[in-house]
């Protein structure tokens, strides 16, 4: 391909609208390809109309034909597009019901390409039917979509990346500047100056490593960007991705799980989805470490939240503990101590101090050890919890709300680092998972592609057609659109043409079609242009048994309205025109009568079915009320059949053999129609009906 602008339908604006939209032009080829027609239909200037016609246009020039080159006209294109509809109706996916529109029925001359798809079906039924019923994945799938690929990454504001050099800080902006903040320095002070505000310092460059910085400096460095994991530098990358998506992929991972219990393997390579559930379920919504995760991260986490809560409650009880020594004391001095005291050596508060001391101590050692007890401090945060003590005697015991503030700081660095740690180790397994994640996120849309054909094939009991040289023939056929609106259909059995259900070895591949009205004529031609095309789709049909010998394209032609003026008559004769070449078709029309007057309509429709017959290939169903006017006017030897009615049933309701009788014109019997009317009836229109049915002779 040579660029989105050598697609059908796409010029120069549109090409970059949809390269500003995808991303670059690659990406809106590979959205084409897809059929991701509800992602192209957001383009600014693009319809969802539009899009199906886009990526239909796009895969049949693909296939090397016309998007249209089967559908004659655009009666026979709504019917298709009924057809869609319904099949759509059982998509889970946004996904495969937009797919839905690249199915397209092929000419015979591509019957390459109606074999190709009657295998995938094929495919599709096998896989997919024992399962087609499972509402727990129809419900599943119905929350896949797509992965996200446009992630909203965080601004990272505790963290920094520390440079000594240009090349270093471009490079450095352009992979994470949008998120981390980057500085670059010339000494050790100013090193010094920016790493103090951040809990995390990254230095880039092995001249950091001579410097002297302070404790609370803890750097952490590495020699060059170019080959650094970026898990390392900044994993809240990978961890968003799969935030982002956590949904999708869960729902993905349990449909997975179910397929793979019904022994049903959609991809070749399946990821550990066991361990994959595991890590997704030690991260929240917002990437944060779930509690339970890690002990430590736990410990520290329980450690800042408590901290100031728990020292003011034992200092509160060790002033109660000092406040009941006190209390209980009483200090008996010795001569030598009122001698010291007399001479200023000593002075009262220090022998207070000292006698006091001891037990004091003993309180204040029993408080830190409380805390440190209650708190979960290890050794080292112990030695931490001394500074916020006096280390002399200092009654009321106090401590300093900031020394407080400086533990938790402490506290939250060691749990930072923590974090840090588990989220670059994290990260790291997750980016494992990338590529299967993808895979298998998209395999699954595409399993819903097959499990949408598969549910629309269980729903109305379809089977696969058999393809013939000429003519067409069904056993036990439906009407689609009737079944699925919810009515009790009647099943036809008919042939026309070459088949092995002919009735009679004439091989009549045109025929006239005559029958009562409201007898299902016009819905017999819509059952055989839906066979017709779903077959040249690849698809199954709604047929017990159904052959079918394929044609270069179907034409529709429905009951005109009225009487045409002499413009609309001449158009439609046009329009028939079309159907004198050599090439094999399917045409059905229905009462072309209405066009003209009736005796004019007869040598019209005779003269149509002539040249029809003409080609042996040709299959044709003409519906008509005018069958032995018809007959008086055609010289070639045509068919007629008769959909007949039996009488009225005891609700007088019209009973009708919807199975067309052969070689029968049957009457359309308006005289049943004046009959129920009579028997209906008030006494005075009994009366106006009963002369009525006595002209039938009744």
């Amino acid at each position: 391909m040579d660029g989105l602008q050598s697609i059908p339908g796409i010029g120069e604006k549109m090409a970059q609208r949809l390269i500003s939209h995808f991303g670059d032009e690659e990406k809106a080829i590979a959205a084409i390809m897809d059929a991701d027609i509800a992602g192209i239909s957001e383009v600014e200037g693009i319809g969802r109309r539009y899009a199906i016609s886009l990526v239909q246009d796009f895969h049949a020039k693909a296939e090397g034909i016309e998007a249209n080159a089967f559908l004659k006209n655009k009666e026979i294109t709504d019917i298709y597009k009924r057809l869609i509809e319904i099949i759509q109706s059982f998509a889970s996916t946004s996904y495969a019901r937009d797919k839905m529109n690249i199915f397209i029925p092929y000419p015979a001359s591509r019957k390459d390409l109606i074999e190709k798809n009657r295998n995938l079906v094929s495919g599709y039924l096998s896989t997919c039917y024992k399962i087609a019923d499972n509402h727990r994945i129809c419900e599943l799938l119905s929350k896949i979509k797509p992965l996200n690929e446009n992630i909203h990454l965080p601004r990272i504001r505790d963290r920094v990346i520390i440079v000594s050099n240009s090349e270093d800080f471009t490079l450095a902006k352009e992979r994470f500047g949008n998120n981390i903040p980057i500085q670059m320095v010339e000494n050790e002070h100013e090193f010094v100056d920016v790493a103090g505000g951040y809990l995390q310092v990254i230095a880039v460059g092995e001249e950091f490593l001579e410097y002297i910085l302070p404790d609370e400096i803890d750097p952490e460095f590495i020699s060059s960007l170019h080959d650094v994991d970026e898990c390392f530098i900044f994993p809240e990358r990978e961890i968003a991705y799969f935030v982002s998506n956590m949904t999708v992929i869960n729902h993905a991972i349990e449909v997975a799980l179910i397929l793979k219990e019904e022994g049903i393997s959609f991809m070749e390579d399946s990821p550990d989805l066991d361990t994959l559930q595991d890590l997704l379920s030690q991260i929240d919504q917002e990437g944060d470490v779930l509690t339970g995760t890690d002990e430590e991260i736990d410990r520290l986490s329980e450690i800042i939240e408590c901290l100031e809560t728990t020292v003011k409650a034992y200092l509160k009880t060790a002033n109660q503990q000092i406040d009941a020594f006190l209390g209980n004391s009483r200090l008996t001095l010795s001569g030598k101590d009122m001698v010291d005291i007399i001479r200023g050596e000593v002075s009262m508060k220090e022998i207070l101090s000292k006698e006091m001391e001891q037990s004091y101590m003993q309180i204040l050692n029993s408080t830190k050890e409380s805390i440190v007890a209650d708190l979960g401090l290890n050794s080292i945060e112990s030695l931490l919890l001394d500074s916020l003590f006096p280390e002399r005697v200092d009654y009321p015991l106090q401590i300093n709300d900031s020394k407080i503030e400086l533990l938790k700081s402490e506290i939250s660095r060691k749990l930072f680092q923590r974090q840090m740690c588990f989220k670059r180790s994290f990260a790291r397994d997750l980016h494992a998972y990338y590529p299967l994640i993808r895979k298998m996120v998209r395999k699954l849309l595409e399993f819903d592609v097959g499990f949408t054909i598969a549910r629309f094939s269980r729903a109305f009991d379809l089977q696969m057609p058999v393809l013939i040289e000429g003519g067409i023939a069904f056993k036990g056929a439906k009407n689609l659109f009737l079944a699925n609106s919810g009515f009790d259909v009647d099943a036809v059995d008919y042939s026309v043409g070459a088949t092995s259900l002919d009735p009679d070895g004439n091989k009549s591949s045109v025929v006239l079609l005559s029958g009562v009205n409201s007898g299902g004529k016009t819905s017999l031609l819509e059952l055989i242009a839906q066979c017709t095309i779903l077959s040249h789709m690849g698809f199954p049909v709604p047929a017990n048994y159904f052959e079918i010998g394929l044609t270069e394209g179907i034409y529709y032609y429905g009951k005109s309205k009225g009487t045409l003026d002499a413009g609309a008559f001449e158009s439609t004769l046009r329009t028939f025109s079309s159907l004198n070449d050599d090439t094999p078709k399917m045409v059905l029309v229905d009462e072309l009568e209405s066009i003209t007057e009736p005796g004019a309509s007869a040598k019209i429709i005779a003269g149509i079915l002539e040249m029809l017959s003409e080609n042996k290939r040709n299959t044709g169903v003409f519906v008509s009320h005018l069958s032995e006017l018809i007959i008086e006017n055609v010289s070639s030897p045509i068919r007629v059949d008769g959909i007949e009615a039996k009488g009225l049933d005891s609700d007088l309701k019209l009973v009708v053999n919807r199975n067309p009788q052969y070689n029968h014109i049957a009457k359309s019997t308006p005289e049943l129609i004046v009959e129920r009317l009579f028997k209906t009836g008030s006494t005075a229109e009994q009366q106006f009906y009963g002369r009525l049915r006595n002209k039938f002779g009744n």
